[in-house]
């Protein structure tokens, strides 16, 4: 059955908007001025649309050739303005509208941004209209499901720079040092990715074939500008690759913007970003360098997923965030595989997921929103962003990554320049399958990630023929003893070298084979692509400890079996000490990202313990795994060594 939201309904469709804004750096108001051809299914006396913060000095609804002055209601608490006219309308029909606004200084709508140039207080003008902001600087139907074309203008001083979606069309000169600008019309896009910007920019400009890639910055700043230039150009030709859809507009703008309240904000074709998130050079930090790339390669995937194809509603908003946080590791990976992203993955983001969702109070990935203030809600970067693109790598694992690959390319081209929901997104992979010949259900197996919040623990314990396992939801408060139902793709390996992969589809599940019987341990989830935890039996955990120490189990897997273990002990089910004996006696320099996980949980242990008898248990390991690791890797960056090499020693020397 369809969920009901809070929405203006689907009589009145907008088919395209020509809105034009006369701007001011000086008093901070601003004018506009618009018309919407909108469709009009049944006859009506009243049209609703979103407005807020606007004043509307004039309304008028003309249909088939006649005008009708209509009267204008506005509801401020659900942000709307309701057109009434004495004649019904139907078909095609135009609004024009007149209204005015003010420049905030909040950082959403279209709001003033300050700054210091040359020692002066300077300011620029920009949007933010996600998720529902765009209503703060013009009338217009706010949902990502109407989308509409726009033809935007505006008026401004003529020594400043305009910036929209789209390129300029036409510069017209004006009395009074002021001047028009007119941009080509865009694509068929949400309100929400509508942007425009009114500054004294610099800029530094590329070109990847015939697409014109620009930075831009507030003066002084573009010579901070030239590496993510380099890495726009760089995820652009990933992206158009991977997706198998060439970049969709003429142009691409990279805005960095002073006051910014989020990372970043993917407007088609004018994206911004806040100015650290995007200003580096090569001489700095590798974290920082890295920071920026994956902010560049995250807003630069929504420009596929997102903007060419955009939820219907807010409650898929993992489709876009998911996908562009597992797509940004991706292509860095791809384009710059020296800094092994996808090894650093697991840390930045399946571990940061595993973490928050392990919470009772956790949220699904696609969570129910019905109005404006329950929008904000729904981005929660632990969930939203990674755990959706863990789950997604989940899937990846599962179906095979041509598959997977295939079904992005058939959902994108099905639904470009459109909207669509997760379960499009699952019959294109599943259709991918099934034209390769196999049959993984999909949209089955992935319902209960993506609906249901938490996720499970698996339970391995020996049985007479194999292995015995079970599942139920993990959470680090009290464990669900309640049997649960995720469909958790299974990839093991045991010490005999034995492999398998199955769907464990129900709440408990049997791996019985000849191999198997006589192992002595068997190793869940390698690779680590499940979303799941495994609690081993004993004896079965020191077997594998002997694995990681012998090398014969990966630095991934151990970064699994540790980081299990240490929840095991946040939630009173493993004692400490068997804890710390397993980390000193198996898993000491066991190579990153394991290292890299470790210390950070011995330096949780040490801070909770730190004002009570048992510190110096949890400090001694600490220093000493820390000095162990500075032996190996010295206290000075060596000429070409890896990224980790430096991402752990920073981590070592902080707890000496």
């Amino acid at each position: 059955m369809a969920v009901k939201h809070d929405t203006l309904g689907t009589n009145v469709i907008p088919k395209r908007y020509f809105v034009e804004f006369d701007t001011s750096l000086k008093t901070f108001k601003f004018g506009g001025k618009e018309k919407i051809e909108v469709a009009v299914s049944e006859p009506t006396y009243r049209i609703e649309l979103n407005a807020a913060e606007l004043t509307i000095k004039e309304a008028i609804v003309e249909s088939r050739g006649v005008a009708q002055k209509a009267t204008v209601s506005l509801d401020k608490k659900n942000e709307r303005a309701i057109l009434r006219i004495k004649s019904k309308v139907r078909g095609d029909v135009t609004i024009s509208l007149c209204f005015a606004g003010v420049n905030n200084d909040k950082m959403y709508g279209f709001y003033k941004s300050k700054y210091l140039a040359g020692g002066k207080v300077c300011y620029l003008l920009s949007t933010q209209f996600e998720p529902a902001d765009a209503r703060h600087a013009f009338p217009c139907f706010d949902e990502p499901a109407f989308k509409a074309k726009f033809d935007v203008s505006v008026v401004a001083d003529a020594g400043l720079e305009c910036v929209s979606n789209m390129p300029i069309r036409n510069e017209e000169l004006l009395k009074r040092g002021r001047k028009r600008i007119s941009f080509f019309t865009t694509p068929r896009m949400s309100t929400y990715l509508v942007y425009l910007g009114v500054g004294d920019f610099d800029r530094v400009e590329g070109k990847l074939g015939k697409l014109k890639i620009s930075v831009l910055t507030t003066k002084g700043k573009k010579n901070l500008a030239v590496l993510a230039l380099d890495y726009a150009k760089k995820f652009v030709k990933h992206h158009e690759n991977y997706f198998g859809i060439k970049y969709a507009l003429p142009k691409l703008d990279l805005l960095a913007i002073p006051d910014f309240a989020a990372g970043a904000m993917e407007n088609w074709g004018a994206i911004t970003f806040r100015e650290t998130d995007i200003l580096g050079d090569e001489g700095s930090a590798v974290a920082s360098k890295q920071g920026i790339a994956i902010t560049i390669a995250h807003e630069l995937a929504h420009q596929w997923f997102g903007d060419l194809v955009t939820m219907e509603w807010w409650d898929d908003l993992w489709l876009n965030e998911s996908f562009a946080t597992y797509m940004s590791y991706k292509a860095i990976q791809a384009v710059i595989p020296e800094w092994d992203m996808m090894t650093q993955y697991l840390n930045d983001e399946v571990g940061g997921a595993l973490g928050a969702d392990q919470l009772k109070s956790t949220q699904p990935i696609s969570t129910r929103v019905n109005d404006p203030e329950e929008m904000n809600e729904a981005f929660n970067p632990e969930i939203t962003y990674a755990k959706g693109g863990a789950v997604l790598e989940m899937i990846e694992d599962y179906v095979g990554s041509r598959v997977f690959r295939n079904g992005l390319h058939e959902f994108l081209n099905a639904h470009k320049f459109g909207n669509a929901t997760k379960y499009d997104l699952w019959r294109s992979i599943d259709d991918a399958s099934e034209k390769a010949g196999k049959r993984t259900l999909v949209e089955k197996m992935a319902a209960k990630w993506i609906e249901k919040p938490g996720y499970p623990v698996v339970v391995v314990s020996r049985s007479e023929k194999g292995f015995a396992l079970r599942q139920n939801r993990f959470c680090i408060s009290a464990e669900d003893k309640a049997s649960s139902d995720w469909h958790i793709p299974v990839h093991y390996i045991t010490d005999r070298k034995s492999e398998g992969k199955f769907l464990m589809a129900g709440s408990t599940h049997s791996i019985n084979s000849a191999d198997v019987a006589e192992a002595e341990w068997v190793k869940l989830n390698i690779g680590q692509k499940g979303f799941y935890r495994i609690r081993y039996e004993s004896e079965m955990l020191d077997k594998l400890g002997e694995a990681i120490r012998d090398g014969r189990l990966s630095s991934i897997d151990a970064w699994g079996i540790e980081g299990d273990l240490f929840s095991f002990v946040r939630s009173g089910r493993f004692v400490v000490d068997d804890y710390l004996r397993f980390v000193r006696k198996y898993c000491f320099d066991c190579g990153y990202p394991a290292d890299s996980r470790i210390l950070a949980h011995l330096g949780w242990l040490h801070n909770m313990l730190y004002n009570t008898p048992l510190v110096d248990s949890a400090r001694e390991p600490l220093v000493s795994y820390s000095r162990g690791l500075l032996k190996r890797l010295g206290v000075e960056r060596k000429r070409g060594e890896k990224n980790e090499c430096a991402l752990l020693r920073s981590s070592a020397l902080l707890n000496l």
